[in-house]
């Protein structure tokens, strides 16, 4: 009997996790309303470091679109400002996609950051699931990771 519970808790817990990437666009989009934890995404938006540095995420793809994070493959294009406002490319960083409230990423779960220009790549790596992501860039500077994150909720 104890044999058969395990099978369908699994089962449950599998369910639940997957029913919220198939619900109709019209309850996810509900759900992102609602979502207070979650930032608007706007082309050239930034978040602050402890240390003082400054990350703009420039844009992001989605395949080889510009547009909000979204279902599917998504690429950051970044930069990284010092106090005095200096672009750094020189500082290497990566990027954690993350599920807080189902206790999963991205696979591979590290992203490595891309030199292109004035800008650092990130990507492309799959949100897979509609929900609340934490997209954590972690910033190495002085042989320490700076993090900073960017949370958005995907309707797609």
């Amino acid at each position: 009997m104890r044999r058969a519970v395990l099978p369908i808790l699994l089962g449950l817990g599998l369910a639940a996790c997957g029913s919220e990437g198939t619900a109709p666009t019209d309850q996810r989009a509900r759900q992102c309303a609602a979502e207070t934890r979650a930032a608007t995404y706007a082309p050239g938006m930034s978040e602050l470091s402890s240390g003082g540095l400054e990350v703009r995420l420039v844009e992001n793809l989605v395949g080889d679109q510009p547009g909000a994070p979204d279902r599917g493959m998504n690429t950051l294009r970044l930069e990284v400002l010092d106090e005095a406002g200096v672009v750094h490319t020189d500082l290497p960083l990566r990027m954690k996609a993350w599920m807080p409230d189902h206790g999963h990423g991205t696979t591979p779960l590290f992203h490595d950051g891309e030199v292109d220009g004035e800008v650092i790549e990130v990507g492309p790596f799959d949100l897979h699931m509609a929900g609340f992501w934490e997209l954590t860039v972690l910033v190495e500077r002085a042989g320490a990771e700076d993090p900073v994150v960017f949370a958005f909720c995907v309707e797609g």
